[in-house]
């Protein structure tokens, strides 16, 4: 880090301060739970986040105002009894003294300022609200979680997680087998156009339960979806966008939009399918046959 400080005289004759400060991030210090300590001025700071992909951070409060920006990756943020997705282009805000925590779903980089600075006065350590949580219980077991209500809601998340993680690798391997696709990186790629398709062209709520049974994974990927559905989303406009992410003939393309379509039918109940088809036009329906 160099520094350098310049007082110049002001109208009334006072001295003001114009440092210049400027910190080599692969140098810096880190924080309690890994951070990187970036510049930091007399009312706030910044530091840098990379966090892997599974990754919990503990439930706590902390005593300055957070102001974020998502680099890359994904995950979500709790908040006083709110999920917040964050996503690459994401900024967020998390209130002086608000509980929360973090669940990374993909290796997470963000940047975020605080006010005052966290690292300053104590502010950021790891002792006081943490410990508030609990005394002997809150010591950590053997999966590093502490034996306590905080310790069974991170278990809890990590289950939901292992769960979701396998059902979205099941519906890649299917899709993968049903469209004759080499890989499940071409799975993905296909599931996800003709998902978000399907799910611009149908109301709101619609789409949130199709994509609720389907795959929670899947949902966080395509969400919000607009407030009405889009008129002009067509069934040749789904295959024209297959032809061009995954290079295929055009009939290639609509053999691969009705398999995928087979397959998310089958991921959901047939009550879902109905609910599905008569939220669709009839140009759609025909790709969720009706089920006897």
């Amino acid at each position: 880090m160099r520094e350098l400080l310049v007082l110049v005289d002001t109208e009334k004759g006072a001295m003001r301060d114009t440092s210049i400060t400027k910190v080599d991030s692969a140098h810096s210090p880190r924080g309690p739970e890994g951070e990187k300590y970036l510049a930091s001025g007399v009312r706030a700071s910044m530091r840098l986040w990379d966090e892997p992909a599974g990754s919990v951070s503990l439930d706590r409060t902390r005593d300055y105002e957070v102001v974020g920006y998502v680099l890359s990756g994904r995950a979500e943020l709790h908040l006083e009894g709110q999920i917040v997705m964050l996503a690459a282009g994401d900024s967020y805000v998390v209130p002086r003294g608000a509980r929360h925590h973090y669940r990374v779903l993909e290796r997470f980089f963000a940047v975020e300022s605080t006010s005052p600075p966290a690292q300053v006065h104590g502010r950021d350590s790891s002792v006081g609200d943490e410990r508030r949580l609990g005394s002997a219980t809150n010591q950590p077991g053997e999966d590093g979680y502490p034996h306590d209500a905080l310790g069974r809601h991170l278990r809890a998340l990590r289950r939901h997680h292992a769960r979701a993680t396998a059902t979205y690798h099941r519906l890649l391997e299917d899709v993968k087998n049903a469209g004759g696709l080499a890989t499940k990186r071409a799975a993905e790629t296909a599931l996800l156009v003709v998902a978000a398709g399907i799910c611009r062209r149908i109301p709101h709520a619609e789409a949130a339960h199709l994509l609720g049974q389907l795959s929670s994974i899947t949902r966080d990927q395509l969400s919000p979806f607009p407030d009405k559905p889009d008129r002009e989303i067509t069934v040749d406009m789904i295959a024209s966008e297959l032809r061009t992410e995954l290079h295929l003939t055009e009939e290639r393309a609509g053999q691969l939009l009705s398999a995928i379509c087979a397959v998310i039918a089958e991921h959901v109940s047939p009550g879902q399918v109905a609910s599905t088809r008569r939220s669709l036009p009839a140009g759609f329906r025909e790709l969720f046959p009706a089920q006897a």
